[in-house]
Parts: C-alpha cells; sequence; structure tokens
C-alpha cells in the first residue's frame, strides 16, 4: 500500500455503494445486478489498477469476477430487503461476499476492506477475533 495512511477514506467510499443498496428495493433484479456489476467494475478499476501495469488480462479477468460477485450480492440484497431486515442484511450480505472472497479461487483477496485499515492497531487487534471481513 502506499505510505499515505488514508485508512478511514476506503470506509467514507462505501457512502455511495450503501445508497445503492438503500434504493435497490425499488429496482428490478436486472437493474439490481447491473447496478452491482457497474460499482464492482468501478471500484475494482481503482483498487487494484497496478494489476494491470503487470498484466492486463489479469486485471481484466479480476475485475469481471469482482464485478460479477458485487451484482450477484446486490440482487440477493434487493430480494431480502423486501422482507424489512434492512440493517442486518447489509451486514450478513457484505460480511459473506467478502468472506467467500477470500475462500475462493476465483477472486482476489488484496482488496479486501479490513485491509486498508492497518494504520490502526486497536482495529487490528479486533481482527484477531473476527478477520478482516
Amino acid at each position: 500500500f502506499p505510505g499515505n495512511n488514508l485508512g478511514l477514506l476506503s470506509l467514507i467510499a462505501y457512502i455511495p455503494f450503501l445508497s445503492v443498496l438503500h434504493s435497490s428495493s425499488e429496482n428490478t433484479k436486472w437493474k439490481n445486478f447491473l447496478t452491482g456489476v457497474l460499482f464492482g467494475a468501478f471500484y475494482s478499476t481503482i483498487a487494484m489498477y497496478w494489476v494491470g501495469l503487470s498484466t492486463f488480462g489479469g486485471f481484466i479477468g479480476m475485475t469481471l469476477t469482482i464485478s460479477i460477485r458485487y451484482g450477484i450480492m446486490i440482487l440477493l440484497f434487493g430480494l431480502f430487503i423486501k422482507n424489512k431486515k434492512y440493517f442486518i442484511s447489509i451486514v450478513l450480505f457484505f460480511v459473506l461476499q467478502e468472506y467467500f472472497c477470500s475462500v475462493s479461487d476465483l477472486d482476489y483477496t488484496w482488496h479486501l476492506t479490513g485491509y486498508s485499515l492497518t494504520d490502526f492497531p486497536i482495529l487490528c487487534q479486533i481482527a484477531e477475533y473476527t478477520g478482516i471481513y
């Protein structure tokens, strides 16, 4: 990571994502999926631009897998939010998608949110018990 100590900025970056999740109950399934894919493409392009410097094919593959993962997550979230279990659904889906990212062979763990908070020792100590998810 660049030595600029902007770890908390990674949490602020999720505000547009949360606003999209909030409006996902009003959208169709296809629109939810497409919104997730677009967010995932934008997020992975900014977070992982450096992969493209060494392998452009790997960058495209990584962007596609991350984008599809976010698309599926928002699609499923849109189905759950109709049941009014809003807060629990956000936490559940976000933690699950980061967990599945860490155990699957098709994704990369370099961009998990927990890694961006390494400049904060208290948060690192909590991660000992909860994981980086």
